[in-house]
């Protein structure tokens, strides 16, 4: 019998299937590639599992970093998902400075 992980070990990062079939089907006909897609989702979640939370903030910086992407191809990628409602993202500034944004994973 394989041994089976106990949820109470440690973090985990876990993605919504509806929302990866979502994303599949969102970006099949898309210039973006699904694995790319697929990569910046990844890259949500384990934020959110790192922080307890479904609403963290972040900087395309490390998004791009932890998703193996440039900026540029999060920035669009981002932009998709707000479209298709799988995230919400919250652009903070103070004054002409841009903080990290706050980013609501959707359902």
């Amino acid at each position: 019998m394989p041994n089976l992980r106990n949820i109470d070990e440690g973090p985990w990062a876990w993605q919504e299937k509806q929302i990866l079939r979502q994303i599949r089907f969102h970006f099949e006909e898309s210039k973006i590639s699904i694995s790319s897609a697929l990569a910046a989702y990844m890259a949500l979640t384990e934020i959110a599992s790192n922080m307890g939370r479904n609403k963290f903030t972040t900087t395309h910086g490390k998004l791009a970093n932890l998703a193996g992407l440039s900026r540029l191809s999060i920035f669009n990628i981002l932009k998709e998902f707000e479209a298709i409602g799988i995230v919400s993202i919250k652009r903070r500034k103070e004054g002409k400075l841009n903080l990290e944004s706050e980013y609501t994973l959707l359902g």
